[in-house]
């Protein structure tokens, strides 16, 4: 929705309408963990925030399950009968976010090292503590 109305307030292409959303609400965002002091300016150890909708990680998930069905049937699902992936135009973090969370599970679940998920469980920790939550 706030793509479409920048695109009706800005009078631009929703391309141009989509790059100034995910700009500002990254810039946006860095500002607020700054001042909440999750964050230092320039630093390139933030939190991993994704930009997503629920309708896109919808498709992308069924995307993921027709690709795989496929791939274990050896058979292709015809085109006019596939319900996934007909989204990825819109699609801004929804990849990386189910990359990423499916990554994660692994390596909690198989990775002796777990060297990754310390990290991002450590930034967690860390920036609960800050607020207070943890």
């Amino acid at each position: 929705m706030q793509i479409q109305n920048l695109e009706d307030d800005e009078q631009c292409s929703t391309e141009e309408a989509r790059e100034l959303f995910v700009k500002t609400t990254r810039k946006n965002l860095q500002e607020n963990l700054e001042k909440c002091g999750l964050s230092k300016p320039g630093d390139r150890e933030t939190l991993r925030v994704y930009i997503v909708s629920r309708e896109c990680v919808y498709d992308h998930i069924i995307h993921l399950e027709e690709q795989r069905w496929e791939k274990r049937n050896k058979t292709a699902i015809p085109k006019e009968k596939k319900k996934g992936g007909r989204l990825t135009a819109k699609y801004i973090d929804e990849e990386q976010l189910i990359h990423d969370l499916l990554e994660t599970a692994y390596d909690r679940r198989y990775s002796p090292e777990r060297s990754r998920t310390s990290r991002v469980t450590s930034a967690f920790l860390q920036a609960a503590a800050k607020l207070n939550i943890g």
